[in-house]
């Protein structure tokens, strides 16, 4: 798979199609449009266009200047921030991240600096996919994402990830959403994928659940650091053991579906 850094820019889209996005960028300047509106609707437009003028955009490389501009346009706002504020943000290697981490980080804040109006704009977005709200806001701010919550929405049902099957439908719905929020993580994405789908195809059937536990525990993990990506698949060295060596740490701890629909019972009361 290639890096983010060795990807190269597509062709530019029809002029039309940049007035638009200008206009949207002239409406986020006089305060017309909030930005997680401004930015959802940019990715909005330029998707609809890229399908429309048969121009390959996979890794979103279009919008980016686009968002460049909305984050300098908060600059001065932001060096206003009192920089004691927040004393971890000076401890933060950055010098091992790459552009798509600080793409999706980007778009994280964006989507977080106002969270109701980011998912007020995704409702109206045509495409959308179908999704649960409650795991919507998960997508948006790029942390753990319930599996069961999702398998089975779309037709009504209750269903939970238990097998190869049940997991690779799952992964297709969560990765259709996250898409949708931030174009040009289908590489990382599909990567991710390929793994998960080998550890079940070399594995006995009766391992699968072990397989399931690790891809949770993965995604958790992913979901709380900036500087992991889904396709850094070395980075998940110590999970890996942990759940899928008959001597790690969490090799066989029951985590069925019966006993987490418990732990979700006895978080509601």
């Amino acid at each position: 798979m290639a890096s983010s850094s060795n990807l190269t820019a597509p062709s530019h889209l029809h002029p039309d199609t940049a007035v638009l996005l200008r206009g949207l960028i002239s409406d986020y300047k006089r305060r017309h449009r909030g930005r997680a509106s401004t930015i959802a609707n940019i990715a909005r437009i330029s998707a609809a266009a890229c399908r429309e003028q048969g121009v390959e955009d996979p890794d979103g490389l279009l919008i980016v200047p686009y968002i460049e501009e909305i984050s300098a346009l908060d600059e001065e706002k932001e060096k206003q921030r009192p920089k004691a504020a927040f004393p971890f943000a000076q401890n933060s290697d950055e010098s091992t991240v790459t552009p798509l981490h600080r793409q999706i980080r980007d778009y994280i804040d964006v989507y977080t600096s106002d969270l109701t109006e980011a998912l007020r704009s995704l409702s109206l977005s045509f495409g959308a996919p179908t999704f649960p709200y409650d795991q919507w806001k998960n997508v948006l701010r790029d942390v753990y994402v319930d599996f069961d919550r999702i398998y089975g929405y779309d037709i009504d049902l209750e269903r939970q990830v238990c097998n190869a099957g049940s997991w690779l439908s799952a992964f297709d719905i969560y990765k259709a959403a996250v898409l949708f929020a931030f174009p040009g993580r289908e590489a990382e994405l599909q990567a991710y994928y390929r793994h998960i789908q080998n550890l079940f195809f070399y594995r006995k059937e009766s391992f699968h659940g072990h397989i399931i536990s690790y891809d949770r525990a993965v995604r958790k993990f992913v979901g709380g650091r900036r500087d992991v990506l889904f396709n850094e698949i070395a980075k998940f060295d110590m999970l890996r053991m942990a759940y899928l060596n008959e001597c790690g740490v969490a090799f066989g701890v029951s985590d069925s579906p019966a006993n987490r629909s418990r732990k979700r019972m006895r978080k509601e009361l």
